[in-house]
Order: C-alpha cells, then structure tokens, then sequence
C-alpha cells in the first residue's frame, strides 16, 4: 500500500481548540457554544459557524447554519446547512492542518461572510430570516421538517402572529406534498397544521422553551441579541 512520504498532520484536540480561537478572532462576536462551533444569539436563534473534522481528521470543513431554540431537541440541529464553497469551482471547501498554519483561513472567513445564510455580524431582523428559509427551501427543497415550521414558530416567538400564520400557510402547501408516512408521525396533515397553529397562538409558551432549551444545552454565556422586527 502507498505511503505519502510527508503524511498529512492530524487535528487533534488542541488543534479544534486553536480553530476555534482563530475563527473566533475572525468573527469576535461569535462565542464558542460547547462543541466545534461559534454562535450568536439573536432572539430565539442560534447562528453559528461549525468545523465538520473529516474522518481521518486530517482536514476539516467550515458550515454555517442555524439552530431554533423553539425546538425542543437533546441536541443542537443544524438548519439551513450551508458548507463553505470555493470561489472557482463552488465545490465544498476543507481546510488541512498546514492551510491553517499558512493562514488560510483568515480567507476562508471572509467568504463565509457573504455565504452564509443570515449574517455572522451586524443586525438581524425577522424578514431576513423568514426570506432566508424562502430561499435555502427554492434552492433545495423542504428536507426537513424544521425547514416548514421554523419560520412560523419564530414569527410567533416575536410576537408577530400574524406574520405566523403567513409562513404556516407558506409551508403547508409544501408539506401537503410529503409523503403520507411523513404526514402520520405527525398525526396527519391537518392534524399537524392544528397543532401549529395551537403553537403560534401562544408566544409566550415558545419563548419558555426558548429559555428551558437555552440552560438545557449550557448557552446561558452567549450574549443574547435583540431581533429586528420590520
């Protein structure tokens, strides 16, 4: 078997560590969230920068994305996944050991600037966000569940009810179009939409979820931002 006369270095754990303070230096707003990832928290959302490490952790993958603390999950998804791509080829970039010791990276976070999916800094509103998902579901289709209910939950978490009920209807359409095994888990169709609309109806249960999931998951040190409303 062929042997690379110069092996790649490995990641180990106090190279994660160094990724993740040089990313941070990148993105200062961003606070590590407990795993190989950055975060901020802007109302009920997590946006984040995470380091998929490949399996022979001799590279690793920058991926931004978002988490929906309306969810009541035992662990943090990752939602409008969207994997750092090359400017020539748009192909899924990895980084090895050796381009982040040559500074590589510093590059790289500037192209998940304008990649990812809802801003790394600066302010966030609703419609951002809301326009996001419209996007990413265009793009790729509705995968996941959480691609048709975030949008709503989130509206409804903001106190805009009406703005709930508009992406609820937005999604229904969409899920009406899954799989009828989809639909029984979820007791139905109608059943489902009933059951989101019981959950936009009472912000203030979504925001107590919003507050359990935040100690559940330990992310009472990222600083909270203010959602824009517009």
């Amino acid at each position: 078997m062929y042997q690379p006369r110069f092996p790649k270095p490995k990641i180990t754990p106090a190279f994660k560590k160094r990724i993740l303070k040089d990313w941070q230096a990148c993105f200062p707003n961003l606070v590590p969230d407990n795993s190989v990832s950055l975060s901020r928290r802007v109302g009920p959302l997590l946006v984040f920068v995470g380091f998929n490490i490949s399996r022979g952790r001799e590279d690793y993958e920058p991926v931004s994305g978002v988490h929906n603390l309306c969810n009541t999950r035992d662990f943090l998804t990752s939602t409008l996944n969207t994997p750092l791509r090359t400017i020539r080829t748009n192909a899924q970039d990895w980084l090895t050991v050796r381009a982040h010791e040559e500074g590589q990276y510093i590059e790289a976070a500037e192209r998940m600037k304008q990649q990812a999916p809802l801003p790394l800094e600066g302010p966030i509103s609703l419609n951002m966000i809301i326009e996001a998902y419209m996007k990413y579901v265009e793009k790729r289709g509705s995968t996941t569940i959480n691609l048709l209910q975030d949008p709503a939950l989130i509206a409804a978490w903001a106190g805009q009810r009406k703005v709930a009920e508009k992406a609820l209807d937005w999604r229904y359409k969409d899920f009406a179009t899954w799989p009828e095994k989809s639909h029984e888990k979820r007791g139905g169709l109608e059943g489902w939409y009933k059951d989101m609309k019981e959950k936009i109806a009472h912000p203030e249960r979504l925001r107590a979820i919003v507050e359990e999931q935040v100690v559940f998951h330990k992310l009472e040190h990222i600083p909270v931002e203010e959602l824009v409303i517009d």
